[in-house]
């Protein structure tokens, strides 16, 4: 009689459990590609973000799948990053408690480069660290012209 009684208590709560939803928490998922050819990105980043801080991050499989699970509700933001492609951000993400959300995202091919500062450049150190069978002893003119030729 006991156990029959337990048996039914853990029933009703486990009932309860799965048909109220402000316990339950959601899972968000979905598929990267290659927007010209529709491929999966294999091992890309996704990353999510609630109020700036980030909350975590996976990898893309062998079919550009990712997901999250155990989410709170809210506003989330997703970032997307693989080598190759600008960086893709969605803002606004709203994830629903309970709920399986999808969110599938395209990259387009080719490096963003605007903001970079120009191209890339070498400068002949002032002082040759790794040379250690000459010295010379330099006075701060000399270091400056030295500096400013070139």
């Amino acid at each position: 009689m006991i156990i029959s009684s337990l048996i039914t208590i853990n029933f009703c709560i486990a009932q309860q459990h799965l048909t109220n939803p402000s316990q339950q928490k959601t899972t968000l998922s979905g598929i990267i590609t290659e927007q010209e050819s529709g491929d999966p990105v294999i091992y890309g980043s996704v990353a999510l973000y609630q109020n700036d801080v980030l909350v975590t991050g996976v990898e893309t499989d062998f079919d550009g799948e990712y997901a999250f699970a155990d989410l709170a509700a809210g506003i989330y933001k997703i970032e997307v990053s693989y080598v190759g492609f600008p960086t893709k951000r969605l803002t606004n993400v709203e994830v629903k408690e309970g709920f399986k959300m999808t969110v599938n995202v395209e990259l387009t091919e080719g490096v963003n480069l605007s903001g970079c500062g120009g191209g890339w450049g070498y400068e002949i150190p002032l002082v040759e660290q790794d040379n250690t069978t000459s010295g010379q002893i330099l006075t701060s003119g000399q270091i400056r012209r030295r500096r400013s030729s070139n």
